[in-house]
């Protein structure tokens, strides 16, 4: 025989307890969000089947005209080490790394690296097992049906061969390795391309004026404030999706102005007649958000007295807001993509469609793309409503923007009696972190407007970690009384206040807010009599 049909095994049934792992090894596996910790995952979780000493995975993606090898290094199988072109389309490289069938040698070492120079797995290995990844349907009827294989996973030992057994628990791996490595291409591709436009939008913005790149926003869009450009690069952008009916997602870190970005859009569209309503998909309960978003029919479940219009249907033709929307429960998200698709709902309990047209907008501070990849959101429902996809700067990314957002809200705060701060707080405030973005930046200049009664705004009404940071960074008066204890200082401010009234001990305890008998008392104990 030759070794070719040696290498090649039929998968043997594995122990029933080995089944019952491969279940926890494949939701291990799943909590990868990118190719190295999938790889690690992969590693980690394959380990509670076998043991080995290499890894590799071999990939072709359905859009790649090259397989690319990812590997580990020897002894240390759960670090992603190298990342290498293979081509692999002939001899033993495509018999290993592009297989049709799983196949294992072992435990001496192959020959394999004297046929091919380009042989890639370590020297200490000589025990070899591959598994193909799943095929894919597409390629070309004109090439070789290889085109279609997308290649596979490598496990190597430097002892003992492989157990036939172990390709029945390492099948279903491949399996979900090739459907996360796929969905890692589409992200990666997702994230390039989007970069690729961004640095384009900036490039324009850098190419205009500098009268347009610092233009004062629209009239509609004055509850947006902006002059910064990025600021400015999202409201542009949320202007023009105004005028379409696509579905928009706006995405950023909690207080940078979701929501008023999202009333905005609102405003500036067709609809702007119609009902705006919000949701905070977050504040929804498992077991009633299909009632609060679709409404239900009377009898429909425990607590249901009477029939319910849902939070879609009061937005028929205006705009429905769902922010927080990437925690929305997992039974829910097919509902609402059917509702996208069809433009139709059904009441929980009834079968009635109801046709309503609302349009989407959502938000998020989440990354979906990484929820993609971990199965906790649906592909399909995140390109219903990313079909434009805005993202909002923290306000640590919108210098520009921090004096004309802090006099707004001071001026707001005190009604008009504080219109500026202090120039000593402004290197702190610029130096600020603004976890809160523009929401906390809001909060402490209503704060310290409404409660401040001097000629200038107070920092002790500031919340804390913003007051710690500003009182950090200004200097302090020197103290007057260096070294002094408490009855020291004391009997300086009595000697003062007699010297102040000439020694009148009465106009003296008036002037420390002290009864007339306590002051005496002080005095004789200092001896001030």
């Amino acid at each position: 025989m030759s070794a070719q049909r040696l290498a090649t095994i039929v998968p043997l049934p594995a122990p029933d307890g080995d089944y019952r792992v491969l279940v926890d090894v494949l939701v291990e596996i799943s909590r990868g969000v990118d190719l190295t910790s999938t790889f690690r995952a992969a590693a980690q979780g394959v380990s509670r089947l076998t043991t080995f000493d290499w890894m590799a995975i071999a990939w072709r993606g359905p859009r790649s005209e090259h397989t690319t090898l990812h590997a580990s290094l020897s002894g240390r199988p759960d670090w992603l080490a190298t990342s290498q072109e293979l081509d692999a389309d002939a001899g033993p490289l495509a018999l290993w790394f592009l297989p049709e069938l799983p196949r294992m040698v072992g435990p001496a070492r192959p020959a394999l690296a004297a046929q091919d120079p380009a042989w890639p797995v370590p020297g200490d290995i000589n025990a070899l097992l591959t598994v193909p990844l799943p095929r894919t349907g597409g390629g070309s009827r004109a090439r070789d049906d290889r085109a279609q294989r997308r290649g596979a996973l490598l496990l190597g030992r430097s002892g003992r061969a492989f157990e036939p057994g172990l390709v029945t628990l390492l099948e279903p791996v491949a399996t979900q390795l090739g459907v996360l490595l796929e969905k890692a291409e589409w992200v990666e591709r997702f994230r390039s391309t989007n970069a690729e436009l961004r640095e384009r939008i900036n490039d324009s913005i850098a190419d205009r004026p500098v009268e347009r790149r610092r233009r004062a926003p629209t009239t509609k869009s004055r509850d947006f404030v902006a002059q910064d450009p990025r600021a400015l690069e999202a409201l542009e952008l949320v202007e023009r999706a105004a005028a379409t009916e696509l579905s928009v997602l706006l995405d950023g870190e909690s207080g940078t102005g979701k929501e008023l970005m999202a009333r905005t859009l609102h405003a500036l569209s067709s609809r702007r007649d119609k009902a705006f309503v919000a949701v905070n998909v977050a504040a929804l309960t498992q077991e009633l958000a299909g009632s609060e978003l679709f409404g239900h029919r009377a009898g429909s479940f425990t607590g249901a007295r009477g029939e319910r219009k849902g939070l879609v249907e009061e937005a028929d033709g205006g705009t429905l807001f769902l922010d927080e929307v990437g925690d929305m429960p997992p039974a829910l998200q097919p509902v609402l993509l059917r509702f996208l698709e069809e433009g139709v709902l059904r009441r929980v309990g009834e079968n009635q469609p109801r046709a309503v047209d609302a349009r989407i907008v959502c938000a998020t501070n989440r990354d979906l793309l990484a929820d993609l990849v971990a199965g906790r959101f649906r592909e399909d429902l995140y390109h219903r409503l990313a079909q434009v996809t805005v993202r909002l700067p923290p306000l640590r990314e919108r210098p520009e923007d921090l004096a004309l957002l802090t006099k707004r809200f001071l001026t707001e705060g005190s009604s008009g009696r504080y219109t500026e701060l202090p120039e000593a707080w402004w290197p702190a405030l610029r130096q600020y972190h603004w976890p809160g973005n523009v929401r906390e930046l809001r909060n402490a200049m209503r704060s310290i407007g409404a409660l401040s009664r001097g000629d200038t705004p107070e920092t002790r009404f500031l919340p804390p970690p913003l007051r710690d940071a500003l009182e950090g960074s200004t200097p302090r008066a020197s103290d007057p009384y260096p070294g002094w204890t408490l009855a020291e200082v004391e009997r300086e401010t009595i000697r003062k206040a007699l010297i102040a009234t000439d020694g009148h001990r009465g106009k003296a305890a008036v002037r420390l807010g002290l009864a007339a008998r306590s002051l005496y008392a002080k005095m004789r104990r200092y001896g001030l009599d």
